[in-house]
């Protein structure tokens, strides 16, 4: 971990419990500090805790920061309101719904506004969705044919505005641990409760119900490798919106279940560590290692923001899977099959055309970043960060709801 990070978590850590701190950098540290914050989708929070930085930065970077910062602030805005249109619509037409990750999390903040909004993701029953896909429409949001074909979602645009509309929080494996986080999902209408976050009041999904979206949306963007400090901080957030035993005796059994028990014991200890999460939410993860916590921050501060995906410094997407057992080479032939077939449709009705578009695939990759139209990747490096990856996901043992010790 390079200084820039440590500065950063340090700045988090502060800002989240609520705690006043003065902090001394020069211009340049400030610079890389919130360089480094953008990237991580955590700057709004971060310029929160920054109260010194005006006097010790220049007028003309003071207002860069500044711009960005009352930028993000009216984007929440804008997407509150047309949340807060969409609700009362589907509330009117009694369509049950729950507003997913975005505004729900940003409730368990102690200052919701300090929270970055992306987007608006909606959940709502699958029998519904035609339904709310119209209220929708009526307001003005419209699907262009690519908005379908997203497995469990479909995207309505509005000028800067985006809505995802669910029909389930995410996919899941054909596994006991698997079957059971989607029984246990399907139950959210049954459970849900309202939150507020200024004038706006909207329904979301109950606190286990939370826990289980949340670490779902983790680990799928995680095993992509995307994963960043602002979901370390919302998993940090939501914690301190229940009580520790009532997570420990009602949420963490649910999790050992749907095999999500030790990411989210790893992610606890790392917050706890690192971000200056109460010590009492890791008292059902006794058994997390230091070396685990160490591989996870450094996962998280590897790439960053989700939005930073195709950014990224190395190419381990390739050769990683969720288990971490998998071979490099299977993996790699396994994701090169599936980017082919939805790149190029003509090899799902001609599958023998696979292993050459395998081969173009990454060719044009390595033209490409060559004439500088690709980010470089270093083989070195993808094969280090390949091999503590596979190390990290072997000891997740995600999606498999082992017997306790």
């Amino acid at each position: 971990m390079i200084k820039v990070q440590k500065s950063l978590l340090k700045i988090l850590s502060d800002v989240l419990w609520r705690k006043t701190s003065e902090y001394t950098y020069s211009e340049q540290e400030w610079e890389d500090i919130l360089s480094t914050a953008e990237d991580q989708g955590v700057l709004l929070l971060a310029l929160q805790g920054c109260t010194s930085i005006r006097q010790q930065v220049s007028a003309a970077s003071w207002l860069k920061w500044r711009s960005k910062m009352l930028s993000t602030m009216i984007n929440n805005e804008v997407l509150m309101e047309a949340q807060s249109k969409i609700a009362e619509a589907l509330k009117n037409q009694s369509i049950p719904y729950a507003v997913l990750k975005g505004a729900s999390l940003s409730a368990c903040y102690y200052n919701p506004f300090a929270r970055a909004l992306g987007d608006i993701d909606l959940l709502v029953p699958v029998q519904f969705v035609d339904r709310a896909s119209e209220i929708l429409i009526s307001q003005g949001f419209c699907a262009p044919e690519d908005s379908f074909a997203h497995p469990y979602h479909i995207d309505f645009y509005k000028n800067s505005v985006v809505a995802e509309l669910h029909d389930a929080v995410s996919t899941f494996p054909d596994s006991p641990a698997g079957t059971e986080a989607k029984q246990y999902m399907e139950s959210w209408p049954e459970q849900l409760r309202q939150k507020h976050i200024g004038n706006y009041t909207f329904n979301c999904l109950s606190d286990s119900h939370q826990a289980l979206s949340l670490l779902l949306h983790m680990e799928r963007h995680m095993t992509t490798g995307c994963i960043g400090l602002r979901q370390l901080c919302d998993w940090a957030a939501f914690l301190t919106s229940v009580m520790p035993d009532y997570f420990a005796n009602r949420i963490v059994p649910e999790l050992r279940l749907c095999g999500l028990k030790k990411f989210a014991g790893v992610l606890t200890k790392t917050a706890i560590r690192y971000l200056g999460l109460h010590s009492a939410y890791g008292m059902p993860f006794q058994s997390v290692r230091e070396r685990d916590i160490q591989a996870m921050i450094e996962e998280i501060l590897r790439t960053g923001s989700i939005h930073n995906k195709n950014n990224a410094k190395d190419g381990s997407n390739f050769f990683v899977d969720e288990s971490g057992t998998v071979s490099a080479f299977h993996v790699f032939v396994a994701k090169m099959n599936s980017l082919a077939q939805r790149k190029f449709p003509v090899t799902k009705k001609r599958p023998y055309l696979l292993p050459l578009f395998g081969l173009y695939i990454p060719l044009r990759y390595w033209v490409r970043s060559l004439a500088g139209k690709r980010r470089r990747k270093s083989l070195l490096r993808t094969i280090m960060i390949t091999k503590q990856r596979k190390r990290l996901y072997r000891t997740l043992n995600l999606f498999k709801n082992a017997p306790e010790k």
